[in-house]
């Protein structure tokens, strides 16, 4: 039946074809120098060619290799492919041979000009087409097959020819989405994540591992499987290892709920290991993340010895070992991670060198400064000024962290350990990185106040300071640390914003009280000599002056009273006709009279500060235990809990109103 399918299918083919085939006074000459380099599928959604790192002495990809992108995967969600012949100029007008094959049923359709149809009654069925004006022709094959359930599995072949020489076939084979998973171990989860399929199909690139795949794997051993990668970094004894990988089906689309395992190394002796969960499901992004505790001594890695495998001699103080994940498919690929646990990653601290490449957005010198204006006027690297708008590079520096010797204390090699950035006065730092490249970090959004990463090849950190004054930074490696020192200061008319310090205070009626506004920048800098107005709605009453300058930290404080329970509504407004403000007016609510609770810890004892409450019955438990209870006698009462000492979690009730407390009791 499939045979009689294949001739009707064949006869309707060849009765469209006679249309296009062109007259000739002469039949074209053949296309030349025919190779694997010339047969391809063309790249689209659902369809990928294998990609073998095949590469000669010389490091050059051996594309004319029978073995290196002999097959293709299609997406059973297709029907069809396109197999293609590329060639050069050179070749161009000629004519080509495509030998179409296949298991199942297939048509075919070609936009270059037909010499011979094919007969697919008859497989495999020889098609001859004249290359275009830049020597290429393409076929299509599709399947006749309409049910997608019904192709996986599915086979279709081609290969070309010169009319004497014959390449080929290219394999095509049609499987569902989500077939063929490739794991990718893309970083740390806290580091830069990697960014994949830059110079070769997924391949993935500058994360916070040390990647080995070409020092240590594709150019010297032929044993690492297709798309995978191998990563190293060093661990002092003790610490997790969190990883993050990213799981794809061979053309590159996230799988989700897909069950991954991460396997321990048998084989590794000395490893001793926390519980965690080896088997997780990945994200409706394809993302699973493992955080393994380890449970070594630094004396347990410093005692161990043993004999490389590769170099033949003795080594001591680390531990090697492998972490493999695997989808427990027949077909997948995975990348390799090789950690190594080490007594400390402590670095000499003459082998660390920060340099100074740019400051506020200009080129420093060889010694890292920058000098601005001329003469009288002229500054050396004078202090920056806080970027307000949050879209400009003028409060950041751009540094480059060499370190020059990679080996703790031992000394052992250390691959990718972990740096710490860290900043004072609300400093953030970002790395640099061809994902996220310098202007990347021209707003805070992209910083962090605390950032780790693995050390792999000498960095370019920014440094961005937020608040004026000096900002220090520390870049720790171990016990080894660096300081870097960034001053800053604000720009003129930098309000942009009026804040209520303390909205839903609450107050004693009789007891006059104050309500406290701060003029600020975007980043909650104060900002003094700005009026700020004031108006009053609802209970209670403002005693003195409704306007107010701020003082140097940016405060107002407006004096109030009020002789009764109930709300009171303060409305304030800022005024710099100089200044952009994005809020202007904001409004604080007083509640006199209401019950309130707040603690604090003491020695060996809780402090309860109840306000408003006076003759009510106030009751304290721990949990289901009872802890207290009592009723206050004054409208501001100080009650003293005796508790161990330790961190204790209350819940406070007067009448219908509880209050959840954490203390600590010293």
């Amino acid at each position: 039946m499939r045979a009689l399918i294949r001739i009707i299918v064949a006869t309707s083919i060849l009765a469209a074809s006679l249309i296009n085939i062109q007259p000739a006074t002469a039949t074209p000459s053949w296309v030349a120098g025919i190779s694997w380099t010339n047969l391809h599928v063309k790249s689209e959604a659902g369809v990928f060619e294998r990609y073998k790192r095949e590469f000669d002495t010389n490091s050059v990809l051996q594309t004319q290799s029978e073995t290196q992108h002999n097959q293709a995967w299609v997406r059973t969600d297709r029907d069809s492919v396109t197999v293609t012949y590329t060639g050069t100029a050179a070749n161009a007008n000629r004519m080509v041979r495509f030998s179409l094959d296949g298991d199942q049923t297939f048509t075919y359709t070609t936009p270059n000009t037909v010499v011979t149809p094919a007969d697919l009654g008859t497989l495999p069925a020889n098609l001859d087409v004249v290359t275009d004006s830049s020597g290429n022709a393409e076929v299509t094959m599709t399947l006749t097959e309409p049910n997608p359930a019904n192709r996986a599995d599915d086979v279709l072949r081609a290969g070309i020819s010169d009319g004497t020489n014959n390449v080929g076939n290219m394999v095509m084979l049609f499987e569902p989405a989500g077939y063929f998973p490739v794991i990718k171990l893309v970083g740390t989860g806290s580091g830069p994540e990697a960014t994949c399929n830059t110079l070769h199909p997924f391949e993935c690139n500058n994360s916070d591992l040390d990647e080995k795949t070409w020092t240590w794997s594709v150019f010297k051993k032929d044993w690492l499987p297709e798309y995978s990668q191998v990563y190293v970094k060093s661990y002092v004894a003790g610490s997790n290892f969190n990883l993050l990988y990213k799981v794809t089906d061979i053309w590159g689309t996230p799988i989700a709920s897909k069950a991954i395992t991460l396997n321990l190394d048998a084989g590794c002796r000395v490893c001793k290991w926390g519980n965690f969960a080896g088997t997780k499901n990945t994200n409706a992004s394809g993302y699973v993340g493992f955080s393994i505790p380890n449970k070594n001594t630094v004396a347990q890695v410093r005692a161990n010895s043993f004999v490389n495998a590769d170099t033949k001699t003795k080594e001591h103080g680390f531990v090697a070992f492998a972490l493999l994940p695997t989808s427990n498919e027949l077909q997948e690929s995975f990348d390799e991670f090789w950690p190594q646990l080490v007594t400390d990653v402590t670095i000499k601290p003459e082998a660390t060198k920060i340099t100074t490449l740019n400051r506020g957005g200009l080129t420093a010198d060889g010694d890292g400064n920058v000098i601005v204006g001329s003469g009288a006027n002229t500054q050396v690297n004078p202090a920056l000024v806080v970027d307000e708008s949050d879209s400009a590079m003028t409060d950041t520096n751009i540094i480059n962290l060499n370190i020059s010797y990679l080996k703790n204390s031992i000394p052992i090699a250390l691959y990718a350990p972990d740096i710490k950035v860290t900043a004072t006065n609300g400093g953030v730092s970002g790395l640099i990185l061809p994902a996220t490249p310098a202007p990347t970090y021209s707003t805070v959004a992209k910083q962090k106040n605390s950032y780790a990463f693995g050390y792999t090849y000498p960095q370019q950190i920014a440094l961005t300071c937020t608040r004026p004054g000096t900002t220090v930074f520390t870049i720790a490696t171990g016990a080894n640390k660096q300081s870097y020192e960034m001053e800053c200061v604000l720009p003129d008319h930098a309000a942009s914003q009026v804040l209520a310090v303390a909205n839903g205070q609450v107050a004693i009626p009789g007891v006059a009280s104050n309500v406290q506004f701060k003029v600020a920048d975007r980043y909650g800098n104060g900002i003094s000599g700005v009026t700020v107005d004031v108006v009053t709605a609802g209970n209670g009453a403002i005693t003195g002056s409704t306007s107010f300058v701020t003082n140097v930290a940016g405060l107002v404080s407006v004096p109030v009273a009020a002789s009764a329970s109930g709300d009171q509504t303060i409305t304030a407004t800022a005024t710099d006709a100089l200044a952009t403000f994005t809020s202007a007016t904001t409004v604080s609510v007083v509640r006199w009279g209401a019950p309130n609770v707040t603690a604090a810890g003491a020695k060996s004892a809780a402090k309860l500060t109840v306000l408003n409450a006076k003759g009510l019955s106030v009751s304290v438990t721990e949990g289901k235990t009872k802890v207290a209870t009592f009723k206050p006698s004054k409208a501001n009462q100080v009650q003293s809990l005796k508790l161990k000492k330790g961190v204790h979690k209350l819940t406070v009730k007067i009448g219908s109103t509880s209050w959840n407390i954490t203390v600590t009791v010293s």
